[in-house]
């Protein structure tokens, strides 16, 4: 269920366009079969609306932001089974007039990947994150202000190749959010997922597949002055059939192209306020191919469709539909050209202000980056941001533009 939403991955975007080379190199430190990769990336970002808020209602904010980014990464190579990765990324944000803003970022991460011999198949994907970022997550939840909150986000898979034509695979997958303040309760929940698959050999390196999934979700809190309860929150329930094609890092391709047909059903009939639950189905999607014409460039296309709920207190969700491109070009091994857009198009279930009609958003984001690596372990870049928000409730509308210009070190 928890498909990464393109808005969210875009809200990031623009430091990874900054700090993608750094993160990338190969280590200098090596201890037997384990590598060693620190880093530390520091940029300046100038925002032209940093409250993503709406122009024509109040003058937009802007500010000076420095962003302070330490990573450190250790992987254990187990030939050609497979690795075992652990390691910590940071961002420290200090904006230069709004104080009160300031914001960090914390995220730590493993990941296995197991291929034996004789055909098992384990893979094993968590990444916690504590953020303050005013960037939301899928629910868009208090876009463009600080909001503290924790996640944990674990994707695991068990399975096995049979005579190097066929796969059968078992997946089991755990996202659970919390957010810090007590007002915020309608955001925290458990989604558990259990799911099977087949695969089957089409080509080299390319297999197609068919997997099925059956998931739920749980709000855990409930203050009792809210009236929200177990007869009324907006826990639901769901089933996934999903096909598609994945490449196994081909010369030429690298990802998945993933579709299906998800149907969600809710445990209750209506939310505290009375208004009913809506079952539904739809096409959902989570795809994300790479092809590289060339060694030096590459071509990355996303198209993903997905559910998002409110919160626990409403039956108001909306369907997210994005598609997306990014083009890399690499000069000479020294400098990466990077440019790319996404297009995104909420449709809510219900209407929105004073119920004249259906709430649709369209969600513009662009970015442009340029890096250069001066040494070795040194690297400089700039980048630019545009992102636009168009809602047929004007109140949500919002334009942001961001420069910046960043420094990085990777040993």
């Amino acid at each position: 269920m928890q498909n990464k939403s393109l808005n969210v991955i875009c809200s990031l975007c623009f430091f990874i366009l900054c700090t993608v080379c750094v993160h990338a190199k190969e280590s200098s430190i090596k201890m037997g079969k384990i590598d060693i990769v620190p880093s530390i990336t520091v940029s300046g970002v100038y925002d032209d609306n940093i409250y993503l808020g709406n122009n024509k209602i109040e003058p937009n904010q802007e500010d000076w932001i420095t962003h302070i980014e330490p990573g450190i990464l250790f992987r254990y190579r187990m030939g050609g089974r497979g690795d075992v990765s652990l390691g910590y990324v940071g961002n420290f944000a200090f904006y230069a007039d709004n104080n009160d803003n300031n914001w960090n970022n914390n995220t730590g991460y493993m990941k296995l990947r197991y291929n034996s011999p004789g055909g098992l198949i384990l893979g094993i994907d968590e990444t916690f994150k504590g953020k303050e970022d005013p960037y939301g997550d899928l629910a868009q939840f208090r876009l463009g202000f600080k909001t503290k909150r924790w996640i944990n986000d674990l994707k695991t898979k068990l399975g096995f190749k049979f005579s190097d034509q066929f796969k059968i695979l078992g997946y089991y997958d755990s996202y659970i959010q919390k957010y810090d303040l007590e007002r915020d309760y309608s955001q925290n929940y458990n989604d558990n997922q259990f799911g099977a698959g087949f695969e089957t050999r089409l080509h080299t390196r390319t297999w197609g597949f068919i997997r099925y999934y059956y998931g739920a979700r749980d709000y855990t809190t409930h203050p009792a002055e809210s009236d929200v309860n177990d007869n009324n929150d907006a826990d639901y329930n769901w089933h996934s059939v999903i096909t598609g094609v994945n490449w196994n890092a081909t010369p030429k391709l690298d990802g998945e192209i993933n579709l299906g047909y998800q149907w969600v059903l809710f445990d209750n009939e209506a939310d505290v306020n009375g208004f009913e639950y809506q079952d539904t189905g739809m096409l959902v999607a989570d795809t994300s191919v790479t092809y590289m014409p060339f060694t030096d460039s590459s071509f990355k296309f996303n198209f993903f469709r997905a559910l998002r709920s409110s919160g626990a207190n409403t039956a108001r969700f909306f369907e997210e539909t994005g598609v997306g491109l990014d083009y890399k070009q690499t000069f000479l091994t020294v400098a990466t050209f990077r440019i790319g857009g996404v297009y995104s198009l909420d449709n809510y279930n219900m209407s929105g202000i004073n119920g004249v009609e259906d709430r649709e958003d369209d969600n513009i984001k662009f970015n442009v980056g340029l890096n250069y690596n001066i040494l070795k372990w040194l690297n400089a870049g700039i980048a630019y941001q545009y992102w636009k928000k168009d809602s047929n409730y004007a109140y949500n509308d919002y334009t942001d533009n961001r420069f910046a210009g960043l420094i990085g070190a990777t040993y």
